[in-house]
């Protein structure tokens, strides 16, 4: 049986997005072989997450149970296992991970200006990091 097409959307988009913030927050990385180890590690914990999240659905719910679920679908499944705490679960993590989504993003915008900045593309006044050589002025825009 084929995964919920919401659950591969959702994982393509987070490796997709990780692999972008990847290249461009490799140049602030202490030791360049940090970046190859958290790749691996990365990768290794999203795929691993995205079998345990079809092993469990398809596990505990019959295929047109699942296709009948509601967005979040997996709150809808552990509610099915474990009760309502299950949907409180899903529901805070999935608010933890837009907030973190969020934020990289922001992150990421301010980081590009940064760069750009650096290199004469971009205004002067974008180039200032603070103490802890975060672009801060990019970081307004």
């Amino acid at each position: 049986m084929a995964p919920c097409p919401c659950q591969r959307q959702g994982t393509s988009t987070k490796a997709r997005e990780s692999r972008e913030q990847a290249s461009i927050y490799s140049a602030r990385a202490g030791k360049r072989a940090d970046v190859g180890k958290a790749t691996v590690i990365g990768f290794a914990g999203v795929l691993l997450l995205l079998v345990l999240v079809n092993l469990l659905s398809m596990g505990v719910m019959s295929q047109p149970e699942l296709a009948a679920l509601q967005n979040p679908s997996m709150a809808g499944v552990l509610e099915h296992v474990v009760g309502h705490w299950g949907v409180v679960l899903i529901s805070i993590g999935l608010i933890v991970s837009l907030t973190g989504a969020l934020l990289s993003w922001t992150l990421l915008c301010a980081e590009i200006l940064f760069a750009s900045a650096e290199d004469d593309s971009m205004p002067r006044f974008l180039k200032k990091e603070n103490a802890r050589h975060v672009p801060a002025n990019a970081l307004w825009l």
